[in-house]
């Protein structure tokens, strides 16, 4: 019962930013995305975290995208944008600070999550 009274205390106060969720949204894809596939994943996850918690998201944030290709963690490639070689861990690390809002439930397993969105 503290766990998860801290758990819920975590979510509470740790926003959802733009940048980690864009790096959900691209660990979880299975190839390059398209910048409007990749929004609108996006968009998508943090409907999923609003059904499951309240969240927040502080208003004026900065392009992900840009942020994202400034920093050196995607490139563009054919089909879109992927994580930039060597750069996994860093996304993934990225996507962890906010990835706990989809799976905070102790009773959510593995296939209630969202499937990874697959770029055809």
């Amino acid at each position: 019962a503290l766990a998860d009274a801290l758990m819920a205390r975590l979510r509470a106060a740790v926003p959802v930013l733009p940048v980690p969720l864009a790096c959900l949204a691209l660990s979880r894809a299975t190839g390059p995305m398209e910048p409007a596939a990749l929004l609108a994943e996006m968009s998508r996850l943090r409907g999923l975290m609003q059904q499951r918690a309240d969240i927040t998201s502080p208003p004026g944030q900065a392009d992900p995208l840009a942020a994202l290709h400034l920093r050196g963690f995607v490139e563009t490639a054919a089909g879109g944008i992927r994580i930039a070689e060597g750069q996994h861990a860093l996304v993934d690390f990225y996507a962890a600070s906010v990835a706990h809002h989809l799976t905070f439930d102790a009773a959510l397993k593995d296939s209630d999550m969202p499937e990874p969105v697959s770029e055809t």
